[in-house]
């Protein structure tokens, strides 16, 4: 497994271990501190790469920037690749097209008979 690089911090209550890992394997978190003897309550991702999450709620997303774009390329392209000095950036959608009038009855639909016919 990759090297992990805990810091503890406690003051009052529970202590708040903070862990940076190069690549999260799964639970590998949790078992780190298992073997250790402690007991994970709440597990909080606070970065992914050089993109921090600031104040996200869990199920939230944001646009990345270009910055954080151009970031992750020199970060995780191979050494030597080239990295792109303008970035893909998506194109805007266009605007919906408007909905065709719904379907007219015939002309002759919606005619009402002069005579009614009467049964003997």
């Amino acid at each position: 497994a990759a090297a992990a690089e805990a810091r503890a911090q406690r003051e009052e209550g529970p202590a708040w271990l903070s862990v940076e890992i190069s690549e999260g394997r799964n639970r590998q978190v949790r078992r780190l501190c298992a073997r250790s003897g402690l007991v994970v309550k709440t597990l909080r991702r606070e970065c992914i790469g050089p993109i921090t999450l600031g104040g996200l709620s869990p199920g939230e997303a944001r646009p990345l920037s270009a910055s954080e774009v151009g970031q992750c390329y020199r970060r995780f392209m191979p050494p030597g690749a080239a990295v792109p000095t303008v970035l893909p950036l998506p194109l805007p959608l266009p605007p919906p097209l408007p909905l065709p009038p719904p379907p007219q009855p015939p002309p002759h639909a919606t005619r009402r008979l002069a005579r009614t016919r009467r049964c003997p």
